[in-house]
Formats: structure tokens, C-alpha cells, sequence
């Protein structure tokens, strides 16, 4: 005899579906903004703090949330994306690393990020 347990989901409505896809869809934060880090000497380790009145669409944000971001395809060599965390509701902190041998001035870019809202 097999030890079967119905999943939750088996006997859900059509409408708890909706409801379920409607909670996770709300908790999802993901958005793309532009961004020119600061200048970089070389073997230096940077964090900048970023807020929604620097990118509207940081707006949102919830402090201790988790999240990503994705450099542009422009960042240049040796940069390295070392972390980046919500300190305070509205604020994101990005933390760069510039590995050359030689100071740097990053580009301006599309930065994009994503978190799920706890």
C-alpha cells in the first residue's frame, strides 16, 4: 500500500489559484535603472548607496529583503559586483571592486536588479 498525501494545491478553486499567483506576483520587485558608478583606484572597494530619488524605481524596496543586481554588458574589465543589499526601505547599496591595476572610471549603464519581498 502506498503512502499518498493529496498536495494542497489538488483541491484548490480556480479562484485560490489566482489568489496564490496574485500574492507571490506582489512579493517579486524586479526593474532596471541607469546608473554611472563612482571612479575606482585601483585594488579599491566601493559602496554606493543608491535611493529612489536617484532611481524612481528603487521605490518599493523593503530593508533586509533579498536581492540581485545585473551589471550592464558595458562594465568594464576587472569590475567585479561584490554585493548589494537593501540597507533601508526605498535604498539599495551596491558594492563594486575594481581588480585592474589602474584607476577607473565606469560607465554609465542599465543596471537591473530583482528581490522578493519577505
Amino acid at each position: 500500500m502506498s503512502w499518498t498525501v493529496p498536495l494542497p494545491q489538488d483541491n484548490w478553486k480556480e479562484r485560490d489559484t489566482y489568489v496564490f499567483l496574485r500574492e507571490v506576483w506582489t512579493r517579486i520587485k524586479a526593474d532596471t535603472f541607469t546608473w554611472d558608478p563612482p571612479n575606482l583606484a585601483s585594488g579599491v572597494t566601493t559602496d554606493t548607496t543608491l535611493t529612489s530619488t536617484d532611481a524612481s524605481q528603487l521605490a518599493g524596496l523593503r530593508a533586509g529583503m533579498p536581492i540581485f543586481v545585473t551589471p550592464p554588458s558595458t562594465l568594464n574589465s576587472g569590475l567585479v559586483v561584490a554585493g548589494a543589499w537593501v540597507p533601508s526601505d526605498d535604498q539599495l547599496t551596491i558594492r563594486i571592486y575594481n581588480s585592474n591595476g589602474s584607476a577607473t572610471n565606469p560607465l554609465s549603464g542599465t543596471w537591473g536588479f530583482g528581490g522578493f519581498l519577505p
